[in-house]
């Protein structure tokens, strides 16, 4: 009987070591296990806050395309297309309109200051010279330098003349030249004592205003600009009198007057 309780403590006590030995290989299990969650739970964080990093760098090419928003890449000078509002890459550039003139109609862009193209047009609306219709002064005009006017074939009349001016019809008043009377004319006419001109004071006053009114005017009066008031007079091969520096408006008159 001493044995047999001496023999069934001894197994009762090796079972109590194993089942020991079991439990403590769970708890070591469960600490593994516990070990093992936490590494893999801070690679799935470490690998989030990566994730978060790398995303603001994939959009920083968001960033480097807003240049679109600073104007784009320039568009070229193209003909037929529409070009207003668009890119440009040099300020004071021209696109078309090559006017032959300021009075032809044509249109173009030109590169603004801000960069972009900007549309003008010119509508051609200068106005030619016509001496029955003259100009509105101030109106448009094409060559520079040029005169516009009624006539004004009579130097001793006032005379309104247009001139192009900076690209407008200003108004030129000619003044008449200087055209002597009859009275002033004729002491010098009857000294040259030509042949075939008047014999004297009164018949030279009365011959010469008698061309005021008549049909040979205008050659009368291009002969007295021609003169002057200081005229020296001589006689022409037929006898005439006649001034030697207007000997063309000389011949004129005579043709008026004795064709």
């Amino acid at each position: 009987m001493t044995w047999t309780r001496v023999f069934s403590g001894i197994l009762t006590t090796l079972t109590l070591v194993a089942a020991c030995k079991v439990v403590d290989g769970n708890d070591t299990a469960t600490d593994g296990g516990s070990s093992g969650g936490t590494s893999a739970g801070s690679a799935t964080e470490s690998g989030s806050a990566s994730s978060a990093t790398s995303s603001p760098t994939t959009g920083a090419s968001a960033t480097t395309g807003a240049s679109a928003t600073t104007g784009g890449d320039a568009v070229p000078c193209t003909l037929g297309v529409d070009l207003e509002g668009q890119p440009c890459a040099s300020p004071g550039e021209s696109c078309g309109g090559d006017c032959p003139d300021s009075c032809s109609a044509c249109s173009g862009y030109d590169c603004g200051a801000d960069n972009k193209w900007h549309f003008w047009e010119n509508f051609g609306d200068c106005v030619a010279c016509d001496p029955n219709n003259l100009p509105p002064e101030g109106s448009a005009c094409e060559t520079e330098g040029e005169t516009c006017s009624p006539g004004c074939e009579d130097p001793c009349e006032f005379c309104n003349v247009l001139q192009c001016t900076g690209g407008t019809w200003q108004g030129l008043e000619v003044f008449p030249a200087d055209c002597p009377s009859c009275e002033t004319t004729c002491p010098a006419v009857v000294a040259a004592m030509c042949p075939n001109g008047p014999p004297d004071m009164m018949a030279c006053v009365d011959g010469c205003n008698a061309l005021f009114n008549g049909p040979c005017v205008l050659e009368f009066d291009k002969m007295r600009a021609c003169i002057g008031s200081m005229a020296t007079f001589a006689c022409d091969a037929n006898g005439r009198p006649t001034v030697d520096a207007c000997t063309a408006e000389f011949t004129a008159l005579y043709a008026c007057t004795m064709p």
